[in-house]
């Protein structure tokens, strides 16, 4: 007989309004025209059967409360479904056809609130503590409950009740025989000291007829414990829990609302470190600052966040990532300037109503065993995609090594760290928005790593390199009017001051966190960079031999001023290299030329002291033990200074060189004997 052919035409109207109900509760009203989603009743109402499940709870409610009104009556009905929904389905159904009044206040009855009426689906602990308290916590009457739950069949369940009750668990799958199953349902009821038992049945694996052997076995034995109770004894329950998975079709539906068990769908079983209520109803902001704080999600996706640049396959890469998975959870201003620009990020990307996109979405909920889970994980996703895109935008700029190195206690609070946080904050500095989103590997960083003083001094540089053509051309322009320039062709010196100011008001208008009087005390880690940048492009590496002919050419005036610094670099970089080259053959010589002084010009003295060099080496007074293989490697070493000599202008009259040139002419011809 089916529970249709049960209901009294007062039920049936009953049972119809119902449906309708239930069914708007599933289906999202979207520019006021009905869509049917992907989400059915049996997602909503957990163990729904179309056959049975309403047409039951109609019969039990009015069979229950025969008194009532048909109002009343709908409201219990309305409230018991209620109990058996998941809890995203409660989420979905707030943008649902029902009235938006009512599902707000179903979604008040569903979640713990100041209400009176409210039902609890946080966990199991919490579920039969407010259970016990509402049937007599002294002495409650025995209760018989069905659980069902998305949450692990591996959950330990004696570890969630054992502070309310002493527990006996058992799993369904462990019973081989009926005869098993009788025996220690038996115990339990008749023999043992626990207070409830606890059948777990995963519904991936369980038969049907199984499940309702269990029950009936508990209902038979409970009978008899019931027969048998003295007054001192106390209750004892049971409780059967439906292991749930959302992502395998199962053909048992749960149990009717006629068996005569309380039935309950719970979000968990274990208590959640974020509890459910806490995610819902609260801004990403909200929960970032207090109960899903972004310090604890950047310690949880740090590496990932990490992987997702690709670094050259090196040591010094692998020590570098090791350096930056250490470092960065140790320097707070750090984490507040990336919290900072998460937070932008989020405020322009994701929506108010991000809690119903995850309860509305099966990709984002199935993965998860509980609803609160799912949200937790959306949370990550959400605030580890910027913390990648700005980890990369910072580390191609080489800048976040640079703030360790200036984060040290006792320098809280240098201007660098001032400037290293306004840069990062300034969107035209790191941007973020057009980087691709991130998956491992998905940035490739340079093949080589800088380690920088100043912050983002690699920004900088290329920026002010961007005037580099500019500038060139107007100094071209400029030598092009005879009146601009000496005898010899070169600017005179106040034409030249003038293109440097023009360049320096140019570049400070776009760069303007390099003025100011707080910063030029620094500017030195700005000339170290730069040597270290340019000695890895065009100084063969020799950083050391680089900054000490700059500091020779320049004078501090230039060194530390960063405009003027690159604008003799664009215009005397051929030369500088020259006499890099020359002064790897000598590297002492520069600090002679600073120790001794000299009548020349730093070229004229590095090109004098070494064809010296090369003229003592052949002139010497053991001359005669020079055998043809010296005197070829003299040649070739000859050569080489000729060569580069030859290429600076104001040294080639020099009389060392017009002498070396004539002993190699010699030499080579062999007219020496």
């Amino acid at each position: 007989m089916f529970f249709e052919d049960m209901l009294t035409d007062e039920q049936r109207e009953i049972v119809r309004t119902l449906n309708t109900w239930a069914q708007q509760m599933v289906t999202l009203v979207e520019k006021n025209s009905m869509v049917c989603y992907e989400f059915t009743l049996k997602n909503l109402f957990i163990g729904y059967d179309p056959e049975e499940t309403i047409q039951s709870l109609v019969i039990s409610i009015t069979h229950q409360h025969k008194e009532e009104t048909n109002k009343n009556i709908l409201s219990l009905c309305k409230e018991s479904l209620i109990a058996i929904a998941s809890a995203d389905g409660i989420i979905r159904a707030t943008k649902s056809a029902i009235n938006k009044k009512e599902s707000l206040r179903w979604k008040e009855v569903y979640f713990s609130s100041a209400i009176s009426n409210n039902q609890h689906h946080e966990n199991l602990a919490d579920y039969f503590m407010e259970l016990f308290y509402s049937v007599g916590i002294i002495n409650p009457v025995p209760l018989l409950v069905i659980v069902n739950t998305f949450s692990n069949i591996d959950t330990d369940v004696k570890k969630c009740l054992m502070m309310i009750l002493r527990v006996h668990v058992e799993r369904l799958s462990n019973f081989r025989t009926k005869a098993q199953l009788q025996n220690r349902v038996k115990n339990f009821w008749l023999e043992s000291d626990d207070q409830i038992l606890v059948i777990q049945c995963d519904m991936t694996t369980a038969n049907s007829r199984y499940i309702k052997l269990i029950k009936f076995i508990i209902e038979q034995y409970r009978n008899e414990f019931l027969r048998t109770r003295k007054e001192d004894v106390p209750a004892k329950h049971a409780c059967i829990i439906l292991h749930i998975n959302r992502e395998q079709e199962t053909n048992f539906s749960s149990f009717n609302f006629m068996c005569g068990w309380r039935i309950v769908t719970l979000n968990s079983l274990v208590p959640q470190e974020k509890n459910l209520i806490s995610l819902l109803d609260r801004s990403l902001k909200y929960i970032l600052n207090i109960t899903y704080t972004f310090e604890e999600i950047l310690k949880q996706e740090l590496q990932w966040c990490l992987q997702c640049m690709k670094y050259p396959s090196t040591e010094n890469s692998n020590n570098h990532l090791r350096v930056l998975d250490s470092e960065i959870l140790k320097h707070p201003k750090f984490i507040d300037c990336l919290k900072e620009k998460v937070l932008i990020w989020l405020e322009k990307k994701s929506t108010v109503d991000w809690q119903y996109e995850v309860a509305s979405n099966k990709r984002l909920l199935y993965p998860y065993s509980s609803f609160s889970a799912a949200l937790q994980a959306r949370i990550r996703t959400m605030v580890r995609d910027p913390i990648a895109r700005t980890l990369f935008a910072l580390e191609k700029l080489f800048a976040i090594k640079t703030f360790f190195d200036i984060d040290q206690p006792g320098n809280e609070e240098s201007p660098l760290i001032l400037l290293w946080e306004n840069l990062v904050k300034d969107p035209k500095v790191i941007e973020i928005d057009k980087l691709p989103e991130p998956t491992p590997n998905q940035y490739v960083l340079p093949n080589k790593l800088y380690d920088l003083q100043f912050p983002f001094s690699y920004y900088f540089l290329r920026k002010i390199d961007d005037f580099k053509d500019i500038f060139l051309a107007e100094l071209d322009k400029l030598k092009q009017d005879n009146e601009n320039c000496d005898g010899s062709g070169d600017l005179f010196f106040h034409v030249e001051v003038m293109a440097h100011e023009a360049l320096k008001s140019n570049v400070y208008s776009l760069l303007s966190y390099l003025r100011g009087q707080i910063i030029e005390p620094h500017l030195e880690k700005y000339f170290n960079d730069f040597v270290t940048i340019v000695s890895a492009i065009d100084g063969e590496n020799n950083r050391e031999l680089l900054s000490s002919l700059l500091r020779q050419l320049l004078g501090e005036e230039k060194m530390y001023d960063p405009v003027l610094l690159h604008a003799y670099w664009w215009i005397n970089s051929s030369t500088i290299l020259t006499d890099m080259q020359l002064a790897q053959m000598c590297p002492s010589i520069v600090k002679d030329f600073t120790s001794r002084g000299s009548r020349f010009s730093f070229e004229e003295f590095l090109v004098h002291e070494i064809t010296t060099m090369m003229l003592n080496k052949i002139c010497g007074k053991d001359v005669d033990g020079i055998n043809s293989h010296q005197i070829d490697m003299w040649l070739r070493e000859v050569n080489k200074v000729l060569t580069y000599s030859g290429k600076l202008q104001k040294t080639r009259k020099l009389p060392s060189f017009q002498l070396l040139r004539i002993c190699n002419e010699l030499v080579a011809s062999k007219s020496i004997p």
